[in-house]
């Protein structure tokens, strides 16, 4: 029997795992990776992801997953600077491995998959892992459950991408028109608007922070090169203009950074990861 110790990355990239027996193959999931499970967040009100927390607790039920505890995390967070889950990948594989069990560690994380290989560990990818699970023996009431979960991020990630394309084609278009709006509307009319403008942003970025992150990276792009557009007369830039594309970048660079946060918890985040090269801790 051949022990795998599941990162959440794998899991979270190809929830339909959980819905397969993989014949010698024992899935076990460290502590810390079965807390990153359960808190595994959305993108929007479209892809909840409480199901995800349903379709692993049924695949621990049905034996496919085995959970093991481990204290040896500790030492390896301070060495090498890892976050919780990923010391409890692989301090749970190095304590099995000193059981004398057959291990091999499934993860896309770059660090962590160097770390394994220095302590002699077989590492797999997400494609080993499905090619794996091509495979094994499918439970039909498992494997409707993934389905839901991948359905419903993708289905998120469409209307949010939607949703902020629109919310930053309404930002342009006020921000275009503003003095016909502040000639027609009263100055006190001006000043409410301006309040609820800043709290309806506010809930959009806690109930839809992809959407609001693609409006801000949108809005950036639109602030910086506005100071070009249409002349891209160079000679004519100030210091104000470097300024105004300074300001820019900074907004573009905060909705990306929302963005980010925005697909933690989805399957998604690991390509994010490989494109910004930011671990969450």
């Amino acid at each position: 029997m051949q022990y795998v110790i599941l990162d959440s990355n794998i899991i979270l990239s190809f929830p339909e795992i959980l819905s397969r027996r993989l014949a010698d193959l024992q899935l076990v999931v460290p502590f810390d990776v079965q807390l990153e499970l359960m808190q595994a967040g959305s993108f929007g009100p479209a892809s909840r992801t409480g199901s995800l927390s349903g379709l692993y607790r049924d695949a621990v039920k049905e034996g496919i997953i085995r959970t093991e505890p481990t204290i040896a995390k500790g030492e390896l967070m301070r060495t090498h600077r890892m976050s919780a889950g990923d010391a409890d990948v692989l301090a749970t594989a190095l304590d099995l491995k000193k059981e004398g069990k057959d291990i091999l560690i499934a993860t896309e994380d770059r660090p962590l998959r160097r770390l394994a290989e220095k302590n002699n560990l077989t590492v797999w990818g997400l494609e080993e892992v499905r090619a794996k699970a091509l495979a094994g023996t499918t439970v039909p009431r498992l494997d409707v459950q993934a389905r839901i979960v991948s359905r419903a991020q993708t289905r998120g990630l469409v209307l949010g991408l939607c949703l902020g394309v629109l919310v930053s084609g309404l930002v342009i278009l006020v921000w275009h028109f503003f003095r016909d709006i502040v000639r027609t509307v009263p100055v006190w009319g001006t000043l409410i608007g301006i309040a609820f403008a800043g709290a309806g942003l506010f809930w959009c970025r806690g109930r839809w922070r992809f959407a609001y992150g693609v409006t801000e990276t949108i809005v950036g792009l639109v602030i910086a090169v506005k100071v070009l557009w249409p002349s891209f007369d160079y000679a004519t830039l100030d210091a104000s203009s470097f300024l105004q594309i300074l300001g820019g970048i900074y907004v573009m660079v905060r909705g990306q950074d929302n963005i980010g946060k925005s697909l933690q918890g989805t399957r998604f985040h690991a390509a994010w990861v490989k494109y910004s090269h930011e671990v969450s801790k």
